[in-house]
């Protein structure tokens, strides 16, 4: 009788624990979209000039003309805590090449990168103050050939810490866009069809849910001895 008492406390001990310790909403994975806050782009053909009021972001790698796509995206509405499953980057391209009428036969490679810097403004970046983009930064690359196609890239990367939290110190983000040939040009934030940044993340640490699952094993554990042990003591009677 005392070992039944002793089974059924460190029973409901365990529920307890589950209920208030590991308890997991249900709502604990969430999907977000995010929209620059700033975007632009910079070439070396008119190293001055601005074109953040355009509704083209044109990324492009020829002997006589680069240009980079920057964009920023404000993401301080994540938790602190937050465990990053993914973060996607999508743009809708406008042109191929600089014919701007076929779709290419080589798809132009556009590779993203991270910025460190944060502090560039829309209407004033240009390829003279355009912020250091390091090429160890490098996140994802993509092959792009087709008008008016739509066009995602995996920067999970670039928004963890470590590989697993979100980076929150400014909580904002700087994309860069590199082509390694030709020209693409990309729908701005100015457009019908801003990129946009879609983040699935989780608002509690990784190891509570690990912890919520060892719990549970624990209770289907403890109910399963529970059951052999009324079953056999029922056959002995």
């Amino acid at each position: 009788m005392k070992k039944n008492r002793i089974a059924n406390l460190i029973f409901i001990f365990i529920i307890i624990q589950l209920l208030s310790g590991f308890y997991l909403p249900a709502n604990a994975q969430i999907k977000k979209n995010f929209y620059p806050i700033s975007d632009s782009y910079v070439t070396n053909q008119y190293p001055e000039n601005n074109y953040g009021n355009l509704d083209c972001l044109t990324v492009a790698n020829y002997t006589d003309k680069v240009a980079y796509v920057f964009i920023m995206f404000d993401l301080s509405d994540i938790p602190n805590n937050a465990y990053i499953k993914s973060g996607t980057l999508t743009l809708q391209s406008i042109y191929i090449g600089r014919s701007r009428e076929f779709a290419l036969l080589v798809p132009n490679s556009v590779g993203a990168y991270k910025s460190e810097n944060i502090n560039w403004e829309e209407t004033e970046i240009n390829w003279n103050n355009k912020p250091e983009c390091s090429e160890d930064n490098w996140l994802d690359s993509r092959p792009v050939n087709v008008p008016d196609d739509v066009d995602i890239w995996d920067i999970s990367n670039g928004i963890r810490d470590n590989g697993t939290y979100l980076i929150t110190t400014t909580g904002k983000l700087t994309i860069v866009l590199k082509a390694y040939h030709e020209e693409t040009g990309f729908y701005s934030k100015e457009s019908d069809y801003s990129p946009k940044l879609k983040i699935k993340y989780l608002e509690r640490d990784p190891i509570i849910i690990i912890q919520i699952i060892v719990a549970v094993s624990v209770i289907a554990v403890v109910i399963l001895v529970g059951y052999i042990y009324l079953r056999r003591r029922r056959k002995k009677k």
